[in-house]
């Protein structure tokens, strides 16, 4: 999926769809940016064992970006002439086994940061990742 919007704020919410099977797991690409202009997108949910690969990015403006529950893989934030942020919600185990949440990230000077999450105890881990990027102010994730 392509969203991709020139000096008009771009806000959304995308829910994923599909078959939670740890068999065929399925794939999702996304690519969202705008111009100038705010990006929040939230992603509220996907299929279990599924994978996601999203970019976002903006211009001269904030990007926001909360994952889904869901989510494992890896994740990269890079701004210009401000910083990047990743915040956690403390989830319960979306497959409700009681395993435990990781991710751990590294500060790679001002403007980048770069990490990882995954849910602990299931030997079987999505190769997901999230890349958000924006110049001039904030990017924040939300895991």
């Amino acid at each position: 999926m392509l969203i991709d919007l020139i000096y008009r704020k771009l806000k959304a919410d995308i829910t994923l769809l599909g078959q939670e099977s740890s068999s065929s797991a399925a794939r999702y690409e996304l690519r969202t940016s705008t111009k100038n202009s705010p990006l929040h997108l939230t992603i509220p949910s996907m299929p279990l064992y599924s994978t996601l690969d999203s970019a976002s990015s903006t211009t001269n403006s904030p990007a926001y970006v909360t994952a889904p529950n869901e989510f494992e893989g890896t994740f990269s934030l890079s701004t210009t002439n401000a910083v990047t942020q990743v915040n956690g919600l403390n989830r319960e185990d979306p497959t409700r086994n009681h395993r435990r949440e990781s991710w751990n990230f590294e500060k790679l000077g001002k403007g980048i940061t770069k990490g990882d999450r995954r849910w602990s105890g299931s030997g079987k881990h999505a190769s997901g990742n999230l890349s958000i990027s924006s110049t001039n102010a904030v990017v924040e994730l939300i895991l």
